[in-house]
């Protein structure tokens, strides 16, 4: 990467320093895909190592069941998983494989639609900057739902950028779009946000209007053909994902605007480091008014998610990686700008950049058991911790459902529902989630276990109304990285009341 940081050798050197700056600089060829290969090795490494967090494996478990879609996403998650086990079997590269395919496409898409609107030099530098960004390179790591959503999204955002630049193939580009698009809403429905960019592109570039409604159409038709499954699906449960979605979204219950809108807005520049993220919305808040219809393009998609999502979250509380796509465009803006910014700027957003990859790359990279501590305090941050003790817990809930009396297991979470399924394969058949388990596994019927005694897994002691009595049966802590722990409290459950459908 192109640094220009200074060596003790270098002024006795300078010939050398320029030939290493000239082969390997930001805008050059070679370094894109150096890095491309060398980031994928080391995500594979990783990928091999961490255990996976717990969305990870509720994703898995739906995978063990196809249906044309589910609770709280639309099936392509699911479904790819299903086509990844048919190869890997029950093993972490049906979960994995597909983050770290696609973290190896995705930087070489959007390097490709940036050479179609400027020049391979700022091409390089894009794909660079979109690899290095740390919202992306994390996606390219766990298998989430915006794990092909962010492919999916590219691809769409090149088709129609092909479609409005190349007239005699634009139909076929429509088409292409459409069917990414129509991906895109299988992975994520946040794919809506794509047609509403289309609309925006309608009023930004007058010249293309005719051309990009009739395109709209086209595109807009052939996704909802392939989004079909979807709305199937939730006409047979009662538009069931779509209420969830919408009210997720959109609540408005204890909402402070004046709390959530700024959280919203610091959350919109750590995802890409404060300086790229910054320099985005900068290049893309001057790319409005460009005249340079590439530019305008690429800065109405940013806007179609950032805006969308600052108006969301005057309603509600709007998470991090919601609006992660916007700097999908906005971050080329940022190649294409990258010379204007000042030497000093440049530095500044690569080094931090380059910090925060290695160092969370680094941390990962440790032994399970080595603690990030200071004076015996963990420095652990957020979900990072979820990487860690997942087999462990799963072995201990399958040990203690030897030694209890019991005919099924009730966890307390989806997302722990997930992790032990996964790692433990023998209980999958005995699980169950009392609370909205028959809206997020319908095809379990708990009927089957009425009067029945259940195993009770909880991360703290919880109230199980489902049960005519409860019993305390103990706790255990599952230590992890010298000074954290994990404490699993177990009851029994006697006499199981099923869940109202």
């Amino acid at each position: 990467v192109y640094l220009h940081l200074r060596t003790h050798s270098e002024p006795h050197h300078p010939a050398t320093q320029r030939e290493f700056n000239l082969k390997f600089g930001l805008d050059k060829a070679r370094t894109f895909w150096v890095l491309v290969i060398g980031i994928t090795l080391w995500k594979v490494y990783l990928a091999w190592n961490l255990d996976i967090i717990q969305d990870e494996g509720y994703y898995y478990y739906w995978s063990l069941f196809p249906q044309l879609s589910y609770f709280d996403h639309p099936p392509l998650t699911a479904w790819s998983m299903t086509m990844a086990r048919q190869l890997f079997g029950d093993t972490i590269w049906s979960v994995r494989f597909w983050p770290i395919a696609t973290g190896f496409v995705f930087p070489i898409i959007g390097r490709a639609l940036t050479r179609e609107i400027f020049s391979d030099a700022i091409a390089n530098r894009a794909g660079i900057l979109l690899m290095m960004c740390p919202v992306f390179a994390g996606n390219g790591l766990v298998m989430t739902p915006d794990t092909l959503f962010a492919l999916f999204w590219s691809l769409a955002l090149l088709a129609t950028c092909k479609a409005l630049q190349q007239a005699q193939w634009a139909n076929i580009w429509w088409l292409l779009a459409g069917l990414w698009a129509g991906l895109g809403f299988l992975s994520k429905y946040n794919m809506v946000l794509y047609f509403l960019g289309l609309g925006i592109l309608f009023l930004a570039i007058p010249g293309k209007r005719s051309h990009i409604f009739a395109g709209g159409l086209i595109s807009g038709i052939i996704a909802l053909i392939v989004f079909s499954p979807v709305v199937i699906w939730n006409y047979q449960h009662d538009w069931l994902s779509f209420r969830f979605q919408l009210q997720h979204g959109f609540s408005a219950d204890g909402i402070r605007p004046w709390e959530t809108f700024p959280e919203y807005l610091g959350t919109l520049l750590l995802l890409a480091t404060p300086v790229l993220g910054g320099l985005a919305i900068w290049s893309s808040i001057r790319s409005m008014a460009s005249k340079d219809a590439g530019r305008r393009f690429l800065a109405v998609f940013f806007w179609a998610v950032a805006a969308f999502f600052g108006y969301v979250a005057v309603k509600s509380k709007v998470e991090a990686n919601w609006a992660m796509l916007a700097f999908f465009s906005g971050i080329i803006l940022v190649a294409a700008d990258w010379p204007g910014y000042g030497k000093i700027l440049r530095r500044v957003t690569v080094g931090l950049l380059v910090t925060v990859i290695l160092a969370g790359f680094i941390y990962l990279s440790l032994p399970k058991d080595v603690p990030l501590s200071i004076g015996g305090h963990a420095l652990d941050i957020g979900r990072v911790e979820e990487f860690y003790g997942a087999h462990d817990v799963a072995a201990a809930v399958s040990k203690k459902s030897k030694t209890v009396q019991a005919d099924f297991i009730c966890v307390d979470r989806h997302a722990r529902f997930g992790a032990i399924a996964f790692y433990a394969p023998e209980l999958r058949s005995k699980l169950w989630l009392p609370k909205q388990g028959a809206r997020r596994f319908p095809w379990i019927d708990d009927r089957q276990w009425k009067d029945k005694t259940a195993l009770l897994v909880s991360n703290k002691p919880r109230a199980w109304p489902w049960f005519k009595t409860v019993e305390p049966i103990g706790k255990i802590e599952i230590p992890f990285k010298k000074h954290m722990k994990r404490t699993i409290h177990f009851n029994r459950g006697i006499g199981y009341r099923p869940v109202d459908r």
